[in-house]
């Protein structure tokens, strides 16, 4: 099976985003689970594109804008009452996005890669879920020499911010704000040109390789 190339040791290899040291003994548990889920689907060892059948071919924690709520996650403020409002309250997960995807073999050359993800939310934001379809095509050009071409097309998976409700007292009343931009000298309604979003789509990806393999 000539999309043999593409195999790739799954469970070793999962992608957690997740960045605090806190969480190991929780990464170890999600790699166990996919040892497990492995085992359900009965692959051992390396994934590897069968012949004709599918494949798992990625399953990580954390989805493609989770960094974008960490990074949204720093920070923090004080009111005028002296009390410190912390970012990371708001862009703080209930559960990260799982994602997975597989590849199917239609032919000697081609595969279908499909999968989704399950979405992720916060308080103050939302990652909605996503389906991933695409197709992988190889081809031995000479000996030991190949040219692949990969698609990944993302359908859904949109970033979005919710925003907050402040009272400004006499001079603004109660506005709607960007939450992390409330106690910054602007108006509020100026803050709402800051708000995240991100469109799922902009993470489709088309790439083009060449491989020699002495």
């Amino acid at each position: 099976m000539r999309l043999r190339h593409l195999s790739a040791n799954v469970c070793e290899g999962v992608s957690f985003n997740l960045s605090f040291n806190h969480l190991s003994k929780k990464i170890q548990m999600f790699k166990a689970l996919c040892v497990a889920l492995l085992a359900a689907l009965g692959v051992s060892g390396p994934a590897r594109a069968s012949e004709f059948g599918s494949d798992l071919l990625d399953f990580r924690i954390g989805g493609r804008f989770s960094s974008v709520a960490q990074r949204l996650a720093l920070g923090g403020y004080e009111l005028a009452q002296g009390e410190y409002v912390s970012f990371d309250q708001w862009y703080t997960p209930r559960m990260r996005e799982i994602s997975v995807q597989f590849l199917t073999a239609v032919a000697p050359d081609l595969g279908v890669t499909w999968g989704f993800g399950t979405g992720e939310r916060g308080a103050k934001y939302r990652i909605q879920p996503s389906l991933q379809i695409g197709f992988i095509y190889q081809k031995e050009v000479f000996p030991n020499g190949w040219l692949s071409f990969i698609f990944d097309g993302v359908i859904g998976g949109n970033f979005s911010e919710k925003t907050c409700v402040a009272d400004y007292g006499a001079i603004g009343g109660i506005q709607t704000v960007n939450c992390r931009y409330a106690a910054e000298p602007i108006a509020p309604s100026e803050t709402l040109k800051f708000m995240e979003k991100r469109r799922g789509y902009t993470e489709s990806r088309a790439t083009l390789a060449f491989e020699f393999r002495f």
